[in-house]
């Protein structure tokens, strides 16, 4: 049913993964894991939505620790996991409201 808006969401979040991998450390990427949280949120639902923001927060925590551009402090592992599940949620709870906001206006029927 929704396999296509999934699967390009996870398309997005594994190419934003390959280039934090890539590109140096200093160059923030968090804009494009927000577009792996707004595709299924605007397409689908919150609910989707959220799915994709903590698996945006687990891979994009997961992938810093293991490159050794943090350092693993479990106190700061676990603060970084939840301000970065923040971030993307906001955004999540934004783009709902913008979804609902669009479905309920009246189509124009042609």
């Amino acid at each position: 049913m929704n396999w296509i808006t999934i699967a390009t969401s996870c398309a997005v979040i594994t190419g934003a993964v390959m280039l934090s991998t890539i590109l140096p450390p200093d160059i923030s990427l968090g804009p494009l894991f927000v577009f792996g949280c707004a595709i299924p949120t605007l397409v689908i639902n919150r609910r989707w939505g959220t799915v994709a923001a903590i698996f945006c927060t687990v891979t994009m925590s997961i992938t810093r620790v293991h490159l050794h551009i943090e350092l693993f402090h479990l106190s700061t592992f676990l603060w970084n996991i939840i301000m970065r599940f923040l971030y993307f949620e906001i955004f999540v709870l934004v783009f709902d409201c913008v979804r609902r906001q669009a479905s309920a206006l009246p189509r124009a029927d042609r």
